[in-house]
């Protein structure tokens, strides 16, 4: 089970009292804080900042605004006044090694949006098809090569 550490990013369940004192705060005359309205269970991104023994922690927590919250002795959970780890995005799969083609074709159109789809001396880029079997061979002995120096270089 993951435990929090200081400097990790989590993410806090603001609660009617988070709410209350963050909107008395920006409406507090003279003060210069402001930021969007924020109502008892909005979600917003926390740096743990402190571990205790019991296993909560003290956050402070980014609001959307120019002010934070500090948001001390938290446990995680899922009701409000609470933190939770962040779900994770899986990356997108990696191009199939195997189809050199395809890696070629990505290849190539990663340059054309890289030079706003110009060749080196500043014409238009072909489309793949108008490349000739010729340039399409050198551009699948590049990204083979790229790939392969990868995996043996520590990718």
């Amino acid at each position: 089970m993951q435990q929090p550490s200081i400097g990790r990013i989590v993410l806090y369940r603001l609660s009617q009292e988070d709410a209350d004192l963050i909107d008395r705060r920006r409406d507090h005359p003279g003060n210069k804080l402001v930021g969007n309205p924020v109502s008892p269970g909005d979600v917003f991104p926390a740096s743990v900042v402190r571990t205790w023994d019991d296993d909560s922690v003290n956050l402070r927590v980014l609001l959307d605004g120019n002010d934070d919250l500090w948001a001390p002795s938290r446990h995680q959970g899922s009701e409000p006044g609470t933190w939770a780890w962040p779900t994770r995005t899986p990356a997108a799969p990696a191009p199939d090694p195997s189809d050199t083609e395809a890696l070629a074709r990505a290849a190539y159109t990663a340059y054309g949006e890289a030079t706003g789809s110009r060749t080196w001396d500043g014409r238009p880029m072909p489309d793949w098809a108008e490349l000739g079997e010729t340039i399409q061979r050198a551009w699948s002995a590049a990204a083979t090569t790229v790939l392969r120096r990868r995996h043996t270089v520590g990718g």
